[in-house]
């Protein structure tokens, strides 16, 4: 019933592996070429030489401007269905702690409550719209997490757009659906499998059971693959893509918002670039973004950066994600496709899997990073049978599905 999804549980009693530190090497400064001289350096030998890199670059961004208009025009409606639900009233929306967030609910309201969490940080959850079935028997929040997506964009960042703060966002939208001591059960992709993740440790009374898929990293020592593989140099490609592109966004036609521009950048240059480099193709089956499931309404640019400032300058990244992990009484799913080399099974195997209690991982074959919208039957599977296992496991304890 599982579609060929291959299963494994964690063995009892195993534990986390060591967190051990970088060894990164350091230049020796005997053996080290002599740095070239920067920009700012010569423009102290000689004005008219600074002088000339300033006209310089001026008239090269004068004609990308004008080419990128009149070879390269965004269309007419690039920025359609751009508008958050701040401005567009007719979108399904809640107010939580002062943000207004596109959210939905499908299914009985009786039902067992299931809040899923999008990925990014900034995307939406268009493409977690494959979970709608699941409203036959539990009810479904999808909702655009603050300044990501349609929700209203944030004025604030070194305030609102933290990982604490979306750790509170959480709870109040957890709070809203399900009373000051209901239950749910959260599904997170990605960034929001991190999410979930450091909601469950922190608030492990308010959840039921989750399942993460392909959760990037919830110690410094699982940062490091994904870190040390974006320190790389981008190609040059991917520079000019993105260089072309943001000279196009100047073009684009009455933005709904002061985001607009960034977000539509930030979108069209990453995922518009040409397979060989994007900057992620380790995500997906044959490293190819053509294979992936990528809808979109809109993505989150400022709130995306705002929270990948917690990069750290040894290659690493501590958020505090795991606090509380280990002491998780409640089931965890586990999901990854086996396409994905870079924090796919082998990742979640060997990071993730030993963290929890009570932990299983599914690998869903031939699906990448987002199986859940290239093989929705093998995860609709995977999620239906770790839900019924924990409803099973809750009566057979003498209680209720407490996940109201």
């Amino acid at each position: 019933g599982m579609s060929g999804a291959l299963r494994e549980r964690k063995k009892p009693g195993q534990a986390a592996p060591p967190l051990t530190s970088s060894n990164s090497a350091l230049n020796d400064p005997d053996a080290a070429e002599p740095a070239p001289a920067s920009p700012s350096s010569l423009c102290r030998r000689g004005l008219h030489f600074c002088g000339g890199l300033v006209v310089a670059g001026a008239l090269a961004a004068a004609v990308l401007w004008g080419l990128a208009g009149a070879l390269d025009p965004p269309p007419p409606d690039a920025l359609a269905g751009y508008a958050t639900v701040v401005d567009n009233r007719s979108l399904p929306a809640i107010e939580i702690l002062g943000h207004r967030l596109h959210a939905e609910v499908l299914g009985d309201p009786s039902a067992p409550l299931v809040v899923v969490l999008h990925g990014g940080p900034g995307d939406d959850y268009r493409a977690l719209l494959p979970l709608a079935p699941l409203a036959d028997t539990h009810r479904i929040v999808l909702y655009d997490q603050r300044g990501a997506g349609l929700s209203q964009r944030v004025k604030a960042p070194a305030e609102d757009l933290t990982i604490d703060a979306y750790i509170a966002e959480l709870d109040a939208v957890v709070r809203h659906y399900a009373g000051s001591e209901g239950r749910v059960h959260l599904i997170g992709h990605s960034w929001g499998g991190m999410l979930g993740a450091a909601y469950l440790g922190r608030h492990p009374d308010r959840v039921a059971s989750a399942i993460l898929v392909e959760p990037g990293f919830l110690t410094r020592e699982a940062s490091r693959p994904f870190v040390e593989a974006m320190a790389a140099p981008p190609p040059f490609g991917l520079v000019w893509r993105l260089l072309w592109t943001g000279f196009r966004a100047l073009h684009l036609q009455l933005p709904p918002d002061s985001h607009a521009r960034f977000d539509w950048l930030a979108l069209t240059g990453i995922l518009g670039a040409p397979k060989a480099v994007f900057p992620l193709r380790r995500y997906f089956c044959n490293e190819d973004v053509a294979t992936a499931h990528l809808p979109h309404w809109r993505f989150g640019s400022a709130a995306s950066m705002a929270i990948q400032s917690y990069m750290l300058p040894d290659q690493s990244i501590d958020a505090g994600l795991d606090r509380g992990i280990p002491e998780f009484p409640r089931p965890v799913l586990l999901l990854a496709g086996e396409c994905n080399t870079l924090i796919g099974s082998a990742h979640q195997r060997q990071y993730h899997l030993p963290l929890f209690r009570d932990a299983e991982l599914v690998v869903v074959p031939r699906a990448g990073h987002t199986l859940i919208g290239e093989d929705p039957e093998a995860t609709l599977a995977a999620v239906r049978a770790h839900l019924a296992r924990v409803a099973g496991k809750t009566r057979a304890e003498g209680g209720g599905d407490h996940a109201k």
